[in-house]
């Protein structure tokens, strides 16, 4: 029942947030923009993104060996693509980082190894994308003068840095409270994030991927937004889409729908663009997503084990394997 309404909370949420972006723009307008993006554009979009999860999945190799055992590339390259289904183009109770996790313990990885791989994976994920927001603040004030959207940016920053610094001071909880599996677990994760940055060449190959991947995607918009003629700059669109999509990854609507369009709108129209052109970004991004998740299902269905299985099962039986 929990699963069940808590489902049900996101599919009401994004469908009302999806309706609130929606209700006061002309939709004909919307399709009018959408119907000048080339198949050109649309292919060397795919190709990006696609590029962005493959270096992704490579991430996740190295923050796997920082807890121990690990996974040979090319496994852990058809379970990221299998997760980005399940994220993606099929939204379900178990989410694409659930898949990962039951997809590396069934491959041998123990259950603290292959949960705290995938969460640190996408911490790590996430605070590169804070890095370039960070990065692109001074940019942020020579183009934008709003006090408000400068205001929100700092807002997003300092949660972000405030996250990570609590996550590593849940290293040093008291011992008593290791009884509970919660924090136990907070403190293997913490110690992982820790072996990260001591770890140089680790630390730097994580963070480079990471990087490289977010320009890939940046990169993937702004070809987007030259069919669409949202007369943005390479430059707007690396201050900005960073920021829509760490906000879209908030966890209260599926796969981010609904969120992401409501923010890139307000977002892009700081630089001028036209709403009706932002939500046609917005809505072809979702939508290029959707086919590249198209192809873990693929991947997902052509397993020997095609389940989906919650953690606590995993755990369970990976006990009874090793008994």
């Amino acid at each position: 029942m929990k699963k069940f309404w808590t489902s049900a909370l996101k599919v009401a949420v994004t469908s009302g947030l999806i309706w609130l972006v929606v209700r006061d723009q002309d939709l004909s307008a919307v399709g009018d923009r959408l119907s000048e993006i080339s198949l050109v554009s649309i292919l060397c979009a795919i190709v990006l993104l696609t590029g962005q999860n493959v270096l992704a999945a490579r991430r996740w190799v190295i923050v796997m060996g920082l807890f121990g055992r690990t996974l040979p590339y090319r496994s852990a390259l058809r379970f990221y693509f299998e997760g980005l289904f399940f994220n993606q183009a099929l939204p379900s109770t178990v989410g694409g980082d659930g898949v990962r996790m039951y997809r590396a313990i069934k491959a041998g990885l123990s259950v603290a190894d292959g949960v705290n791989g995938v969460l640190l994976d996408r911490i790590a994920g996430l605070f590169a994308l804070l890095g370039i927001v960070a990065l692109t603040q001074p940019w942020l004030y020579d183009r934008v003068e709003d006090t408000f959207a400068r205001l929100a940016f700092a807002v997003v920053i300092a949660a972000g840095v405030g996250a990570v610094l609590v996550l590593v001071l849940c290293g040093r909880m008291p011992g008593g409270w290791m009884r509970w599996s919660a924090v136990r677990g907070l403190v293997g994760l913490s110690n992982g994030l820790a072996a990260l940055f001591r770890n140089t060449a680790a630390a730097v190959e994580v963070f480079g991927l990471s990087f490289l991947g977010h320009l890939m995607m940046v990169s993937a918009i702004f070809i987007l937004t030259l069919d669409l003629q949202l007369n943005v700059s390479f430059l707007d669109c690396l201050i900005l889409v960073p920021g829509v999509m760490l906000l879209a990854a908030a966890p209260i609507s599926i796969a981010g729908w609904g969120v992401r369009e409501s923010v890139m709108i307000s977002a892009m129209a700081l630089v001028g663009a036209p709403e009706a052109g932002s939500l046609g970004l917005s809505l072809v991004y979702g939508v290029i997503m959707i086919l590249i998740g198209l192809v873990g299902g693929v991947l997902w269905l052509a397993n020997s084990d095609p389940r989906v299985a919650e953690i606590g099962s995993a755990a369970e039986e990976a006990a009874i394997d090793r008994e």
